[in-house]
C-alpha cells in the first residue's frame, strides 16, 4: 500500500494497469480540488478503477485523536496519531484578517535539545515521510471547508527541525504549491529552522521564493550557546553569512 499523494508511484500503477493518462489528472482533481476523501466519491473515475485504488493506496495513515478549539475559534489543534503509534500536532490558526494559518510538523520530537522548546526535550522519534506532512496539510483544508474557508498560509514551525528531514520536507512543499495540487503560493509558505546551514543552502536553490525563518533567539554566540546547541556547529557568524 502506498499514499494516494505519491504520484510517481500512482502513475506507475496506473501504467501497469493500463490505464490511460487522463486517469491520474481525473484522480488528482478529485483529491486536491473535489476535495474527495474516499475512493468511493471518485465519480469521475470507473468502478474497476476505484477498486485498484482501494486495493493499493490509502488516502491517509493519520488518526485525529483529539481536536481542541480555543474559546475565540481563533485556533484549533489536532493531536494526530500515526500509523505505527507516534503523536505529533498540527495547529490552524484563523487570523482576524481573514487569512488563515496551519503549522505543520516534520519530525516525531526533535534531536536539536532547545533548552526552551517542550519538543526538543522528547528527543527525535524518527522523521515523517512526505504523505504525513501533506495529510496534516489536508487534514486541515478539509476543516476549514467545513467553515466555507481556504487555507492560505503553511508554515514548518511545528515539531522537528525541518532541514533535517529535507527531502520529506522539500516534496509536502511541492505537492502544497502545485497549480493542479492544492496551489498555494511559494511567498506564503515559510520554513523556520534553528539554523542548520546545508539545508539553508540547498532551500535557496530550490525553494527561492519560499519564505525562510531563523530562531536566533540570542544576539550572541556564547548566549546562544548556552540554550541551543546547534550553535556549537553553526556559529552565528556561519549561519549569516549562509544567508
Amino acid at each position: 500500500m502506498f499514499s494516494i499523494h505519491d504520484e510517481s508511484k500512482l502513475k506507475t500503477l496506473l501504467s501497469e494497469h493500463g490505464q490511460k493518462s487522463f486517469r491520474y489528472t481525473q484522480i488528482e482533481h478529485a483529491i486536491y480540488k473535489d476535495l474527495v476523501t474516499d475512493f468511493e466519491a471518485m465519480t469521475t473515475i470507473p468502478k474497476e478503477l476505484r477498486e485498484l485504488l482501494k486495493e493499493h493506496c490509502f488516502f491517509t495513515s493519520l488518526t485525529v485523536k483529539s481536536t481542541v478549539t480555543s474559546p475565540d475559534w481563533q485556533t484549533t489543534k489536532f493531536l494526530l496519531e500515526t500509523s505505527d503509534g507516534t503523536f505529533m500536532e498540527a495547529v490552524i490558526m484563523r487570523h482576524l484578517s481573514g487569512r488563515n494559518t496551519l503549522c505543520v510538523s516534520s519530525q516525531i520530537g526533535c534531536p536539536m535539545g532547545c533548552t526552551f522548546c517542550a519538543t526538543g526535550k522528547l528527543g527525535l522519534t524518527r522523521n515523517l515521510e512526505f504523505h504525513e506532512i501533506v495529510e496534516q496539510i489536508m487534514i486541515a483544508v478539509h476543516e476549514l471547508a467545513l467553515e466555507d474557508k481556504k487555507l492560505r498560509n503553511v508554515v514548518y514551525m511545528g515539531m522537528g527541525e525541518p532541514f533535517l528531514n529535507y527531502d520529506a520536507v522539500k516534496q509536502s512543499i511541492e505537492i502544497a504549491c502545485a497549480q493542479k495540487k492544492l496551489d498555494l503560493s511559494n511567498r506564503r509558505i515559510t520554513v523556520s529552522t534553528c539554523g542548520i546551514i546545508p539545508g539553508i543552502k540547498r532551500f535557496a536553490v530550490d525553494f527561492p521564493q519560499t519564505s525562510l525563518a531563523i530562531s536566533l533567539h540570542a544576539p550572541t554566540d556564547e548566549a546562544r550557546c548556552k540554550i541551543m546547541p546547534v550553535e556549537q556547529t553553526y556559529p552565528l557568524a556561519d549561519l549569516m553569512k549562509a544567508l
